[in-house]
């Protein structure tokens, strides 16, 4: 009775946790669909590189769960494939002990069981029809039932081999469609990219509008911070990002291109993080457990992933060509969360990362292994 009612309580504690997690993702969804209105872009091709990037990056994600299953498919295709020469080569070499037990029948004058062997009904269906055999012994009972039972798995193995073909089918149709999408996107962002180019006629300009991005940047922590705090939401208990400051994996494999604190291109402006140089696709990890806060394209830091460890520790990791994770996602360190791209209109791929403490830059070199 004890253990019953701790699996009871055990089951009600998961319901539970389970309403709360819900509760959670449905309230940072509903924060960040906010902060995306208040952040609403009054510029008409930062508005349209924003919808063309937030499209690449579903595009992307889909062309990759495609590939996924296509992948495994064919994988559960070789199998079965292996399985229907293993099962054809049994049945082979039973043929003569079939012939056999055919001929006792036919010298016993046992027509049922012979009708019943030639019959050409399913395997499946000759099971229920055992009580022939009782002419037989044991054995040859137990070769008989052995035949029907793998004749039956290589009914069922072809059978599942024409439906996962089936399925392989139009899974590579739907990766081609998506394929002939990414690439008009991808001309699409090309165009947008070269008239955002054009439009930055100085260098003033330029400097007023990287800083004015920065301080949205600092506005969207401060922001979420609050709410978060205002929503009061639990932070389960996970290793300590201080512990481990000084010891974290880089969220990409790259050379670093842009130090912390390095002047932005003549701007007087300073690197508030890294830029590490990747191909495009990479896979963007995560480096330490955490809380998923915000995963959505945002100005010049393009589709951008923001995680909170606890302890007024976030990192952030821009210029994803694909987003893998949505908000309220809990990841553990190593979990793949994006893709490398150049969004947020850059013409080189790489990630830029960023670690802050109650809001402030951090050097990431303090935090990530050397």
């Amino acid at each position: 009775m004890l253990s019953l009612l701790s699996v009871l309580c055990q089951a009600d504690d998961l319901d539970a946790s389970q309403t709360e997690l819900e509760r959670v993702n449905k309230a940072l969804t509903a924060l960040q669909a906010e902060l995306k209105r208040n952040e609403k872009e009054t510029n008409t091709q930062r508005a349209a590189l924003e919808t063309t990037e937030t499209q690449l990056s579903q595009t992307q994600r889909d062309l990759t769960r495609l590939a996924k299953n296509i992948s495994d498919h064919q994988t559960q295709l070789a199998a079965l494939d292996e399985q229907e020469v293993r099962l054809k080569g049994l049945l082979a070499e039973k043929a003569d002990d079939i012939k056999f037990i055919l001929r006792l029948a036919y010298k016993q004058n046992n027509q049922p069981l012979i009708k019943l062997l030639l019959s050409g009904e399913r395997p499946e269906d000759l099971s229920r029809h055992l009580y022939y055999f009782s002419i037989l012994t044991q054995n040859q009972q137990t070769q008989v039932e052995a035949w029907i039972s793998e004749q039956a798995q290589l009914n069922e193995t072809i059978t599942e081999q024409k439906r996962v073909v089936e399925v392989l089918e139009k899974e590579r149709v739907a990766l081609d469609d998506r394929q002939q999408q990414l690439n008009a996107q991808k001309n699409k962002r090309a165009q947008i990219v070269a008239n955002l180019q054009a439009q930055a006629r100085s260098t003033q300009a330029t400097i007023q509008e990287k800083q004015q991005e920065k301080e949205k940047l600092t506005q969207l922590i401060a922001d979420i911070t609050a709410r978060l705090e205002a929503m009061n939401l639990d932070f389960p208990e996970v290793i300590d990002i201080s512990g481990v400051k000084g010891g974290l994996n880089w969220p990409v494999e790259g050379k670093l291109m842009n130090r912390y604190g390095a002047v932005i291109d003549d701007t007087g402006l300073r690197w508030e993080g890294w830029l590490i140089s990747a191909n495009d696709g990479q896979p963007v990890k995560a480096v330490h457990g955490g809380r998923i806060v915000f995963a959505d394209f945002f100005k010049s830091n393009g589709l951008l992933v923001i995680i909170d460890h606890g302890d007024g520790v976030w990192t952030l990791y821009g210029r994803n060509q694909a987003l893998l994770r949505d908000v309220g996602s809990w990841v553990e360190a190593g979990d793949v969360i994006a893709e490398v791209g150049r969004s947020g209109g850059y013409s080189q791929s790489g990630l830029y990362f960023e670690v802050r403490k109650n809001g402030e830059p951090q050097n990431p070199a303090s935090w990530l292994s050397r």
